[in-house]
């Protein structure tokens, strides 16, 4: 059963960036945790990993880890990831955060790939 997922996209054609990430948190069928994480260039194949948390404030944890280090890529890469899809019925998001998800637009740069606007 899916609780959280959230889907980032970092553009900048002038540098030639166009990153994708995601974070998916599901409970299995015996009630284990499982949060997932997808990165790597839009289009490509890119990578997943996958943890396996204790609990739910340990998955909780982790997600809010992850963003807080995606939120720190304009001074890393030059650009800020954009919010594409969220899907939090459980609150794991913070307010603000959740709030400026709906604001992001999508768009094609200027080879096709997708990216936000």
């Amino acid at each position: 059963m899916s609780v959280f997922s959230i889907q980032l996209e970092a553009c900048d054609p002038a540098r030639n960036r166009f990153r994708a990430y995601q974070i998916d948190v599901v409970r299995d069928l015996f009630g284990a945790w499982l949060v997932e994480v997808k990165f790597g260039r839009i289009g490509a194949r890119g990578r997943t990993l996958r943890f396996t948390p204790d609990d739910e404030p340990a998955a909780r944890r982790m997600v809010r880890e992850r963003l807080q280090r995606r939120s720190g890529t304009p001074g890393r890469i030059g650009v800020a990831y954009q919010t594409l899809e969220l899907w939090d019925p459980h609150g794991w998001m913070p307010a603000e955060r959740a709030a400026n998800a709906g604001r992001a637009r999508v768009a094609l740069s200027g080879n096709g790939e997708r990216c936000s606007a």
